[in-house]
Order: C-alpha cells, then structure tokens, then sequence
C-alpha cells in the first residue's frame, strides 16, 4: 500500500516532513527555491528510495552517485 505523506514546494518543507515521518519513497525535483534537489538529498538524516522527476539532465551523474534509483527527464511519457 502506498500512503502520500506529504507533497511540499519548498525544500524546508520538505525538511520538516522528513524530521515528523519515516519516509521511504521520494519523487524529488532538481530546480527548487534556495537549494536544489541533490542538495536536499545530501541534508536528509537518512536516504530513501529517490526518484528524480526534473528537466534538468546535467544533474543526473551526481543524483545517482547520491543513489537515486531513477531520473525521469521532462517531458517523459506514461
């Protein structure tokens, strides 16, 4: 079962989400107020299972040395 904790547009409300609940999957984009989305991966107290979903692929090396299991590049279709 899958259960939608949260869905933030701020990398501290993402923060807070991580600091009240025990997150295991995370779609996360790279371009983000004040930090981006490798960025906030490297501030978490632990890693879950990240996917990024972003338009930026010049990110996608460090996203996975960070140990993203995926990186959706936009437009991508279902």
């Amino acid at each position: 079962m899958i259960e939608i904790v949260a869905k933030v547009k701020s990398p501290i409300q993402a923060i807070e989400v991580f600091q009240l609940n025990a997150i295991d999957l995370l779609y996360l984009d790279i371009q983000m107020p004040t930090i981006n989305g490798n960025q906030l991966l490297k501030t978490l107290p632990y890693q879950p299972i990240t996917i990024f979903t972003t338009a930026y692929s010049e990110y996608a090396v460090e996203a996975f040395e960070l140990g993203a299991i995926d990186y959706l590049v936009k437009p991508f279709f279902v």
